[in-house]
């Protein structure tokens, strides 16, 4: 029987081409889009997963109030890891982790500039980052050793054996010094969904302990990331009483924290709410949202499918009867059907696998991954692929095996027949698809709108021809020799015909906020920028009134301040200039510290947006540091000078700094990365709506041809009585376009909640005029129209006498 039942589904494929082909390519158009939405869920939930005892690995996650505030830190005083280990017996392994984030490494006339991760022994045991050369129990025991990854020994040694090899590393925490290590171990290079990367492995040793305030304050200064194994009977919430003996024991006077936790290895990817870790986090958030969109367009193409076999059932109709007259079951019907969907979902799965492969470089360059198709290798992640054809066959093929096989005979034969009370499914099933594809184009238009607002918002600033010169490498220097190197380098880069201006700044990073509390009880909380007396012209902020910050007022670097507008506003001052406010300083002078209590505004600046623009504007205060930041604004005259000046850039570091890299980047990119999430969520959302609209015109362009099969007789009886292209046009589309009507009744509202959600994180965004939804009802009608009206317009066009002679 089961040959039999294949038999007769090839058949009926063969037979209806046109049929046959809008299935298979919608399903395999889902599907498609499924396993890809499959791999980037699995590579997310999937984190840390490959440590062999990674469900007994938790991190240490302490909760403290502040200001009636409630935060998680994952950052630890580095006293902690061997105090917990001897106090708590169930850990039977701790490992303490700190980065070093711009490091110098040198091997022979080589540098770059690199992280460095500093680690307890017990790492390389306690986590499974297996080495190919050396030995993992000793391969961190001796003070003066480092690992590196696979990847690493390629770049630092090409083709060279790393092992045995001494290399140099300069960082802030040695003073400025060098210091050589020997490559003891070559490891494996991290998966890319490991939450510890490294390249450089250093023992924790070399790194200098913090000299804690005072007995008592234990927890005032953290500096590491802790990671310990439980034994393997012991759960975390057995040991919640020894973890709150053990706080009340070393916190002392530090009252802020409220609780130690243990937070599994597993969670530590998507959880975003733990700060000041060292590992990069992901919003569970984007997995739902994309699996959302993805079903949405399986399911699209499950009601194509429904559809047109519901569409088919008349032509089906006779065959049922004839079966069922010479003694066949109506399970043995239901079979039938199944099997029919079934190799209908399992070709569209082969093409679907086609399809992604296709799709899978473009698809990992929207979300940032490195996914590939391991279904060769595999075997679960194979079985789940087929699992899903399956499924899909047997769900989007259910209601016409019960629905035909439950057919009268008689009726049956007769073509009596009442599927779905009028065909009401066929309807809903219609709305619903279309509603999906117009809630999708919706989405897709207010986020395209969106991301052109943070694109062409006037910043206050102009960060075009801003080059970006990181000075990080620097910071393994002596704070004094860093400051006097940077300050004969920015004098040089003064001196070039290509440069207007250049300053030091900590404008891209984030900035410090202080409570200002003003003698009448008005409290105010200000973000305070550094910056140096051209930080103004670099970045061309205009200066409303006053003056800015010059060398020729001493007192502009201890007691003067430059706000914003908005600072003027809060505070009501209608003659700023020359009022003081209640800021607070500390600085050091010739060895000596000063403590300011007050500072006198000199200036004010026009408002811009020192942070992207999920911030609002919030009272700012410019504060005078000419020693330069972490980083050197160079702002060159002319975009057709950029190549040549930053050769001239390059060439005068080596010059003045010998041995360190250059890095340099432009502000506007960095401003760009800041809306790169959204941009890829943007693009993510517009390939869904097209997909989605896609596979449901190929619904409504098989549904129009069944149509027209089954009025074949109707429509040639109509042209042969003098009815006219349109009006037959008009019959055959009138209810498709009264169905995509409904369905933005539907879609818009769902649309409206939908995008209000997304749009509040933004502090400044589009308001959901009538044109976003409007556009998307527009397209999906268009969309619409030209798929039925291509097919209505050719039966119209019809010879009237083949249609009659066909009958």
């Amino acid at each position: 029987m089961l040959m039999n039942y294949l038999t007769v589904a090839f058949r009926n494929l063969v037979r209806n081409r046109v049929y046959s082909a809008v299935n298979i390519l919608g399903l395999a158009v889902g599907i498609a889009f499924c396993i890809l939405t499959f791999l980037f869920v699995r590579n997310e939930w999937t984190y840390d997963a490959f440590h062999e005892t990674a469900d007994r690995i938790y991190r240490i996650v302490l909760r403290e109030e502040i200001r009636d505030r409630e935060y998680l830190s994952a950052m630890m005083p580095d006293f902690m890891g061997p105090a917990l280990a001897e106090e708590i017996p169930e850990i039977e392994r701790f490992a303490r982790l700190r980065k070093s984030l711009s490091s110098v490494v040198r091997y022979r006339d080589r540098f770059f500039t690199e992280e460095i991760l500093f680690a307890d022994a017990s790492f390389l045991n306690m986590f499974s980052f297996p080495l190919v050369r050396g030995n993992a129990a000793t391969a961190l025991q001796d003070r003066h050793s480092v690992v590196v990854t696979e990847d690493m020994a390629r770049k630092v040694f090409g083709q060279e054996d790393p092992l045995g090899k001494v290399i140099s590393i300069r960082n802030f925490y040695w003073d400025g010094k060098a210091r050589d290590f020997r490559v003891t171990g070559v490891a494996r290079s991290a998966p890319e969904n490991s939450s510890i990367q490294f390249g450089f492995l250093v023992p924790i040793q070399n790194v200098p302990p913090v000299q804690h305030a005072r007995e008592g304050m234990l927890f005032s200064a953290r500096s590491e990331v802790i990671y310990v194994r439980l034994s393997a009977h012991s759960r975390p919430a057995d040991l919640r009483e020894k973890l709150a003996a053990f706080l009340d024991k070393y916190r002392g006077a530090y009252g802020q924290v409220v609780e130690l936790q243990f937070q599994p290895l597993a969670d530590v990817h998507l959880t975003t709410q733990v700060g000041y870790g060292l590992e990069p986090t992901s919003s569970p958030v984007y997995s739902y949202m994309l699996s959302g969109i993805a079903l949405a367009v399986l399911l699209i193409a499950c009601v194509n499918f429904t559809n047109l076999s519901i569409g088919r059932s008349s032509t089906r109709a006779r065959e049922v009867g004839v079966r069922k007259v010479v003694g066949a079951m109506r399970t043995q019907l239901m079979r039938q059907f199944w099997v029919e969907s079934i190799l209908t979902a399992l070709l569209s799965f082969v093409l679907g696998i086609a399809l992604a492969e296709f799709f899978l470089p473009a698809f990992n360059g929207l979300v940032d991954r490195d996914l590939s198709l391991d279904y060769r290798v595999n075997a679960s992640t194979l079985i789940g692929f087929v699992g899903v054809a399956l499924f899909v066959g047997l769900a989007a093929g259910g209601y016409p095996a019960v629905a035909l096989s439950g057919l009268h005979p008689v009726d049956a034969l007769k073509s009596r027949l009442r599927i779905g009370g009028a065909n009401l499914l066929g309807r809903l099933l219609v709305v619903l698809q279309f509603s999906v594809s117009v809630l999708l184009i919706i989405c897709m238009s207010g986020m395209s709108r969106q991301v052109r607002l943070l694109r062409g918002k006037d910043l206050g600033f102009r960060p075009e021809q801003v080059a970006v010169v990181s000075t990080s490498s620097l910071s393994s220097l002596a704070w004094d020799e860093r400051s006097r190197l940077l300050d004969i380098y920015r004098d040089e880069l003064t001196r070039f015909s290509g440069v207007v201006a250049v300053s030091g700044s900590d404008v891209l990073d984030d900035p410090r906020s202080r409570d200002l509390s003003f003698p009448d009880g008005k409290e105010m909380k200000v973000d305070c920028l550094s910056a140096d007396y051209d930080f103004l012209r670099t970045l061309g902020i205009r200066l409303v009134e006053g003056r800015n910050f010059s060398p020729d007022f001493p007192a502009d670097e201890t007691r003067s301040v430059v706000v914003n507008e908005t600072f003027v506003r809060r505070m009501g001052l209608n003659a700023p200039v020359g009022q003081t406010v209640p800021l607070r300083r500390f600085f050091r002078r010739s060895g000596k510290s000063y403590r300011v209590t007050e500072a006198t505004i000199v200036g004010v600046v026009g408002d811009f947006h020192y942070q992207s623009l999920y911030h609002p504007i919030r009272p700012m205060a410019l504060l005078l540091s000419p020693r330069l930041g972490r980083r050197l604004l160079v702002r060159i005259s002319s975009p057709n000078g950029v190549p040549g000046t930053l050769d001239a850039m390059r060439q005068k570091w080596q010059e003045v700094v010998p041995g360190f890299p250059f890095e340099v980047s432009f502000l506007d990119e960095h401003i760009d990365r800041q809306y790169r999430s959204d941009e890829q969520w943007q693009q993510i959302v517009e390939y869904a709506a097209m997909f989605a609209i896609f596979v449901a015109c190929l619904g409504a362009f098989g549904l129009t041809t069944l149509a027209v099969t089954r009025r074949t007789k109707e429509i040639g009886i109509r042209k042969a009585l003098g009815a006219s292209v349109s009006s037959i046009v008009g019959l055959l589309s009138r209810e498709f376009l009264f169905l995509v009507a409904v369905s933005n009744v539907i879609a818009w509202p769902v649309a409206w909640y939908a995008m209000g959600r997304w749009l509040r994180d933004f502090a400044y965004r589009i308001e959901l005029g009538p044109g976003v939804f409007l556009l998307g009802s527009v397209l999906a009608l268009l969309m619409v129209i030209l798929t039925v009206g291509f097919q209505a317009v050719r039966s119209a066009m019809a010879n009237p006498v083949d249609a009659l002679r066909h009958e």
